[in-house]
């Protein structure tokens, strides 16, 4: 099994993230990744992004993450499934649910006593 992210610490205590000179708070529990927006081919620089199990949607992402973070333009991208732009309720980062891990088969592991958590995939 190919690992995608090994023992990634949570806190119990807020922390915060930095991402193009903007610092960001992430909130106790908070499990923060870091991914990739693919548009027209490119890969975006990497971004932070709340793994979020409770999420039923593969990601979220806000337009102005999109555009400041990840360098995308809005207009470029094609929409699969609903989309909200503009959106108040948006979170302070991107969101990576659940789906996003089952419709990619990968094999998540939390672990509460180190406090860390794992990603692999079995197909690679």
């Amino acid at each position: 099994m190919t690992l995608i992210i090994r023992n990634c610490p949570f806190f119990e205590r807020p922390t915060s993230v930095e991402i193009r000179g903007e610092k960001v708070q992430e909130r106790a529990y908070q499990i923060i990744v870091w991914a990739r927006v693919v548009a027209e081919g490119v890969l975006s620089p990497r971004i932070p992004a709340i793994l979020d199990i409770g999420h039923s949607l593969n990601f979220s992402i806000s337009e102005g993450q999109l555009r400041d973070w990840a360098g995308v333009d809005v207009e470029t991208l094609k929409v699969i499934g609903r989309a909200t732009l503009n959106d108040p309720l948006a979170p302070r980062l991107p969101v990576l649910g659940l789906r996003a891990l089952a419709h990619n088969k990968l094999y998540t592991t939390i672990d509460g006593n180190r406090m860390s958590v794992s990603i692999r995939c079995g197909w690679f």
